[in-house]
């Protein structure tokens, strides 16, 4: 697990008013098990909205891995403690997302990366 930068709010800030979704969106990790993503919504108001997002991707090889699975269940039930909404799409993938204040976007990174070290 490779941390890749510090988080840029005034750049996420500036892509999204730029944008033409209104939103802006950095990977800050990546393996083949999840994604770590940070990102900022202008709302209808033009305020920021901040969130982090993980990705987590239950089959990420051929087979059916059962420990990856149990991993990735413990991962949820610890997001799912810290408020994060859960939702899926028709991939292999669960979305994880909170919204988050501003000042606080790196230390809750920081807090993640430690519950998804735990479990790898």
């Amino acid at each position: 697990m490779k941390e890749k930068n510090h988080i840029n709010i005034r750049s996420l800030k500036d892509e999204a008013k730029k944008s033409k979704d209104r939103e802006s969106f950095r990977e800050l990790e990546k393996s083949s098990n999840y994604r770590i993503s940070v990102g900022s919504r202008l709302t209808s108001q033009n305020k920021n909205l901040y969130f982090i997002e993980i990705v987590i991707n239950f089959f990420p090889g051929a087979e059916l891995d059962i420990a990856l699975i149990e991993k990735n269940l413990m991962i949820l039930k610890e997001l799912e403690k810290n408020g994060y909404a859960i939702n899926f799409d028709d991939t292999v993938c669960l979305y994880c997302e909170v919204n988050v204040d501003a000042e606080e976007l790196d230390s809750v990174y920081k807090k993640i990366r430690k519950i998804i070290q735990k479990h790898f």
